[in-house]
């Protein structure tokens, strides 16, 4: 089952803490039990459920974005670091197409039954940075905005919902 949650918050108001907070309990490369024990979080029956337990690709897309001169290129690196890293870290997938990252990351899936979680962070950079360039929209437009821009809006459906978890989960610090 495929779900999309997006957590849509002004600048400045800590999206980039929340996605490593979250990469940090969902990862399997990461050891975090200690530092959410000090959290309401912790005293949930369901605490140590999901903890540690998922393969996480968290991307930070304004950090590829200032390495790519156009969107064409954002979206090409992309693709090429998650590919790179999934091969990193399954060498012995036999992947079906080695330059499509979906295809990479269902090969991975369906041969090793580990589902993925994708936190990205600055997922909206495009739009800030090119939002006057004609040429860039079109790009977006090609590549498929229109989808884009649906996802983002059921991502932004689970804004409050995901906000009240976090803040739940937190206690009173995320105030």
């Amino acid at each position: 089952m495929q779900k999309y949650i997006c957590i849509s918050r002004p600048r400045r108001f800590g999206k980039s803490i929340a996605a490593n907070m979250l990469t940090a309990y969902y990862s399997r490369g990461c050891d975090a039990e200690q530092l959410f024990s000090q959290f309401e979080i912790s005293k949930d029956m369901d605490f140590k459920k999901d903890l540690n337990q998922y393969d996480t690709i968290s991307v930070n897309m304004q950090e590829i974005l200032s390495r790519s001169h156009n969107v064409c290129e954002l979206i090409s690196r992309f693709g090429r670091l998650i590919i790179r890293d999934l091969k990193n870290e399954y060498p012995d997938v036999d992947y079906f197409d080695d330059t499509d990252v979906i295809e990479c990351m269902q090969d991975v899936y369906a041969q090793k039954k580990q589902p993925f979680i994708i936190i990205i962070d600055e997922w909206d950079c495009i739009f800030r940075e090119y939002k006057e360039n004609k040429e860039t929209l079109s790009a977006l437009e090609e590549k498929g905005k229109e989808k884009l821009l649906e996802m983002i809006n059921e991502f932004n459906n689970a804004v409050d919902g995901i906000h009240n978890v976090i803040k739940e989960s937190l206690g009173g610090a995320y105030e």
